[in-house]
């Protein structure tokens, strides 16, 4: 029965890495460092599916805001009210739609310094991996580029903060 409690445990780890990367409420690092220190030998398990479930949530971020997924109906309404169409060449109705267009067109402008903050944000956490998602799905960027960068650089992520609890005796003893 071990077998499936840790099973069990790593779907609720990708399940509470998705919730987290949608709804951020909870934070999915003090999950895996939790998680890793409870099951030492399941540590590389626990960081990939804390790593998928992350990238897949934040991934609803960059295909809604690539207009990729059409949003339910009340937020969509909520939205567009404050920023205005995001189709090209639409008139913004607001000051905030006019600067929501304004910063659209520098992250198409300058893909490169978008790609290299995504990748930051992948690894680091600032800034926000959301915020750099939105801005690149504003962008156009592909989820298979998206991917490619956010999902090796979140293992590592994750794979630092596993390796924490294991580093603490060192360090205290």
């Amino acid at each position: 029965m071990v077998g499936g409690l840790v099973l069990g445990t790593l779907l609720a780890v990708a399940g509470i890495a998705f919730g987290s990367a949608v709804v951020p409420l909870v934070s999915i690092e003090l999950v895996v460092v939790a998680v890793s220190a409870k099951l030492p030998d399941h540590v590389w398990a626990a960081v990939a599916a804390a790593a998928v479930g992350q990238v897949a949530g934040k991934s609803l971020y960059l295909l809604a805001a690539g207009s990729r997924i059409r949003l339910p109906r009340a937020l969509r309404e909520r939205i567009g009210g404050a920023l205005g169409p995001t189709e090209p060449g639409a008139t913004p109705r607001t000051a905030l739609a006019g600067r929501w267009q304004r910063l659209r067109t520098r992250c198409e402008d300058n893909r490169r310094v978008l790609l290299a903050t995504l990748a930051v944000s992948a690894l680091a956490g600032l800034p926000p991996i959301m915020l750099t998602t939105v801005l690149a799905g504003l962008a156009g960027v592909r989820l298979v580029t998206y991917l490619a960068i956010c999902l090796p650089l979140r293992l590592a992520r994750f794979a630092v903060l596993a390796t924490a609890p294991g580093l603490l005796p060192g360090w205290l003893g």
